[in-house]
């Protein structure tokens, strides 16, 4: 239950961690830092495996997730308390707004969810309305306000480890339980549920996840694991002592036009961490650019790797492509590509020096033909960057670990996932 109390439909299994650190094979004292954690998949199997460990993500709900996932000491019996109370209430009042509709309909009038108070009044429950997502059917009115009532007993919480755990039992509920959401890759609207037995299944998955924590806390050494909210470029990295990490494992985001922000819309509004666009806008800014959406004109990543010729030509390959397209995104397509590379290796810039001489690192990355079927080989091309002057890493080698199904044109191709290895010179040039 601990890795799927909140799970991420783009994540990566968790036995690969497990796999790269076998090969390894870091000392007891090692620190081992996952620069896109995402939910937190490296750090848990970190913590399993002893081993101290740092995750920085953009994305607030994955950094939350993280938090309560790799946390696995506080009181069960606070938690239990503060569940009973939260469901109690949010009941009690949930049997006051049927008993209101019901009072209504006798006089021929629909008191719709949300016009209730919680619903009306919240921050959430305004942007749920503002944004659309009630409207396009994300979620349906009456699961959203039980959503809601929770969600406000939560906040009520004193201690801020049990209010993270008991948010992050209802967000990881939201998508495959409560809304009309599927992921199929991407998010998309399926068959409508009009209502949900909310309260009943969040009881049992925050009995569920305290029952895994309290095993691996059980069956496993006590570790350190910290986690940053921030970018990776020129944010979160910055809070690292330097040449302090001995190793990475991580898995960036792909070039594939994928609105990381869009796979977690609910979690970001159920959570109070969007209360409108420029809000919106800030988290994704702060993203390494990997779809249309997420690609801002004066960000101008691409300068600092357009002297790159891999890059230079398959932004040109993507550009040629799309003169022909009258869609607009099409015509982001081409800086998008380049804004991703640039800044990937802004990224590998900022990280070298909090990296340890010999520090060895693991990034699992995708090519892609997304974008008019051009084939982008992301592992190569971040091979050639890492091994450029300009960063002076040594790839030490890289294994397909998996093929996905790509589609261009009539036919079909095998787009390999990659494991890409490389570490950081030693001061006397050799990897020790």
């Amino acid at each position: 239950m601990l890795d799927r109390c909140f799970d991420f439909a783009l994540s990566f299994p968790s036995s690969i961690v497990s796999q790269i650190l076998g090969q390894f094979s870091p000392p007891s004292d090692a620190l081992i830092l996952d620069p896109f954690c995402g939910t937190g998949t490296t750090l848990v199997e970190c913590k399993r495996k002893g081993f101290n460990s740092i995750g920085i993500d953009a994305n607030p709900v994955c950094t939350l997730a993280a938090r309560v996932k790799t946390r696995w000491q506080f009181k069960e019996a606070n938690v239990e308390q503060e569940l009973r109370r939260i469901i109690t209430r949010a009941r009690d009042e949930y049997r006051r707004f049927e008993a209101s509709r019901q009072a209504a309909k006798r006089h021929d009038r629909y008191l719709h969810p949300t016009k209730w108070k919680t619903f009306a009044e919240a921050k959430q429950g305004q942007f749920l309305i503002t944004s659309g997502l009630i409207k396009r059917g994300w979620i349906s009115p009456r699961p959203a306000l039980k959503c809601l009532l929770l969600i406000r007993g939560i906040e009520s919480c004193p201690e801020k480890p049990t209010k993270e755990l008991l948010l992050v039992s209802l967000l990881g509920l939201l998508v495959p339980e409560f809304s009309n959401v599927k992921y199929g890759p991407e998010i998309y609207c399926s068959q409508k549920q009009l209502d949900v037995d909310v309260f009943t299944a969040y009881k049992n998955r925050v009995t569920s996840l305290l029952a895994s924590i309290e095993s691996h806390r059980a069956a496993h050494s006590p570790t350190t694991c910290k986690i940053i909210l921030g970018n990776c470029i020129n944010g979160g990295l910055s809070r690292l002592q330097p040449e302090s990490v001995s190793h990475v494992i991580t898995s960036p985001p792909y070039p594939a036009e994928h609105d990381y922000t869009r796979m977690t819309r609910l979690e970001l509004a159920f959570g109070g961490f969007i209360g409108g666009q420029e809000d919106l806008q800030n988290i994704k800014r702060s993203m390494v650019p990997c779809s249309s959406k997420s690609s801002y004109a004066d960000q101008k990543y691409y300068d600092h790797v357009k002297s790159f010729s891999y890059v230079k030509n398959i932004r040109k390959r993507i550009l040629s492509a799309s003169k022909d397209k009258e869609h607009g995104f099409a015509r982001v397509y081409p800086r998008l590509v380049g804004d991703y590379f640039g800044a990937m290796f802004l990224h590998f810039r900022a990280l070298k020096p909090f990296l340890k001489p010999g520090a060895q690192c693991a990034y699992i990355v995708g090519d892609q033909s997304s974008f008019f079927g051009i084939h982008i080989r992301t592992a190569i091309i971040l091979q050639q960057m890492l091994e450029s002057e300009e960063l002076g890493f040594e790839v030490t080698g890289s294994e397909v670990f998996r093929n996905r199904h790509g589609t261009s044109g009539n036919g079909k191709r095998r787009i390999p996932e990659t494991i890409l290895y490389f570490t950081k010179p030693s001061q006397s040039g050799r990897c020790r």
